[in-house]
């Protein structure tokens, strides 16, 4: 029986992205997202609905493989949700390749001046200290992750 972990995998291949590609959409570390489609970890509800809402895809299926795969959109039309959201990340990764070289400034460095602007965009203004523990935090596996949440509410309620 196909498990949730194949699920995902199904609806990265559809997209037509690489691990690390879909990984960043869903904001987790490519290494996590390998160890769900594996079957290794469970994904957290966040992001099922992250998935879902990015690929157009219902939650119901990606839990259980059940009920229609594909969510209705509004005035049933079609929007390739997935090859929009692959075309832009191709789009963003080619133009940091070229300021890369322009600048002469390493692709890692870009990806985290872009990943802090984004930050400040979504998130409102973020220190660098608070930034740097998203990032961190973003790139740890789903049961460290929530390992982490549970200790910082004891350390809150500690304090």
């Amino acid at each position: 029986m196909e498990h949730i972990g194949e699920r995902i995998k199904k609806t990265r291949h559809a997209a037509k992205l690489k691990q690390k590609e879909f990984a960043q959409t869903i904001r987790m570390s490519q290494g996590s997202l390998s160890d769900l489609e594996i079957g290794r970890n469970k994904p957290s509800i966040e992001t099922l609905v992250g998935i879902s809402e990015l690929y157009n895809v219902t939650i119901d299926w990606l839990i259980k493989g059940t009920g229609n795969k594909k969510k209705c959109l509004p005035n049933d039309s079609e929007i390739p949700v997935q090859i929009i959201i692959s075309r832009l990340l191709q789009s963003l990764y080619t133009e940091q390749e070229k300021l890369s070289k322009e600048f002469n400034i390493p692709m890692t460095y870009l990806q985290k001046l872009f990943n802090h602007e984004m930050n400040n965009r979504f998130l409102g203004t973020l220190t660098v200290n608070e930034t740097e523990l998203l990032n961190i935090y973003r790139d740890l596996p789903v049961k460290d992750q929530n390992e982490l949440r549970e200790f910082a509410k004891i350390k809150k309620n500690y304090f």
